[in-house]
């Protein structure tokens, strides 16, 4: 009987396993692309230095790492949670969590591609400003006309991203959202455990604009969001709200909910060279194994994501 479980592996990414009778396969990201690798069961644990404390009928936690490093200490590939999984292939529309295998190639559609060629537009538009103002922490409260703009651009987007993300997963349809509704996006994709650097600027020094996100204060508590709605209904009043720090966070959080969707190979992918992030990804979330949803495994094809799914189904919010 075949039987496919997720992993999470040390460093937090995730992986297939799949046993049916002495056959196993093991997937891993691994540099950016999908790693297969095919063995026997038997095989793998009577070779194994430690074979003799694995239980050989099981597929637990001890003898899958027994199998996957077959003894080499070296390889560093280590299982800290396993799940079975019993609907593969079923994914949901703009949530990845470490979704292994998800082909890029599923995202070029017009729809990704001009979130794409927006954000690109904004962290053109900020790359403009760094010729006038250095990112440099002492620069934090430096602001004018052009940051107010970029901010209120970049905000809306989020908006936008967070808004698609809820209506693609069927959340409950409303006249109008609010932050209380955009809330939901931080509870499933744990964005405040997301943090970004620039760069080219290094010294501006980790960026989370998420950190510190409160459902009870769910506005407030976005400083840089905050800042936007005071701008945008006053600027006079809260002009000194558009500053450089409130702009570079509000840019940043497009980067991680982009990521958040689609996953972090989105900017490394060859295929839109041309549309690079200007943050690294410096932290992600860590998801738990049971929170992790596989592809379908075709020999000859390789994984196949089949079903779309819609997260709120399945997951009835609460408010």
């Amino acid at each position: 009987m075949k039987k496919v479980y997720a992993l999470v592996l040390k460093d937090g990414s995730s992986a297939y396993f799949e046993k049916e009778n002495n056959h196993c396969w093991f997937i891993f990201e691994n540099k950016n692309e999908t790693t297969y690798e095919s063995h026997s069961w038997e095989i793998w644990l009577s070779d194994s230095k430690s074979a003799s404390v694995v239980d050989k009928d099981n597929v637990t936690l001890e003898s899958v790492n027994t199998i996957i490093n077959n003894g080499n200490t070296k390889r560093n590939i280590w299982v800290e949670e396993i799940s079975e999984v019993d609907s593969l292939g079923e994914y949901y529309p703009r949530i990845n969590k470490n979704n292994l295998g998800f082909k890029f190639e599923a995202f070029t559609n017009d729809q990704y591609l001009d979130e794409i060629r927006s954000y690109a537009n904004l962290c053109k538009e900020m790359d403009e400003i760094f010729n006038y103002i250095n990112p440099t922490p002492k620069n934090n409260q430096t602001f004018g006309h052009k940051c107010r703009e970029l901010l209120i651009l970049a905000c809306t987007e989020f908006e936008y991203l967070v808004l698609q993300f809820l209506k693609e997963n069927n959340y409950p349809a409303k006249k109008r959202y609010t932050t209380e509704d955009y809330y939901v996006a931080q509870e499933v994709f744990k964005l405040n455990e997301y943090a970004v650097q620039l760069k080219m600027y290094p010294m501006f020094g980790l960026i989370a604009p998420f950190y510190g996100w409160d459902k009870s204060q769910p506005t407030k508590s976005m400083r840089w969001y905050d800042s936007y709605n005071k701008v945008k209904h006053d600027r006079g009043g809260n002009f000194e709200e558009s500053n450089l720090i409130n702009m570079i966070f509000s840019v940043s959080a497009i980067h991680i909910i982009l990521v958040a969707q689609y996953g972090e190979r989105i900017f490394g992918n060859s295929a839109l060279h041309e549309h690079k992030s200007p943050f690294h990804t410096k932290l992600v979330p860590r998801f738990k194994s049971t929170e992790i949803i596989l592809p379908n495994l075709v020999m000859g094809v390789g994984v196949q994501w089949q079903k779309r799914m819609a997260y709120f189904d399945k997951h009835p919010f609460k408010s």
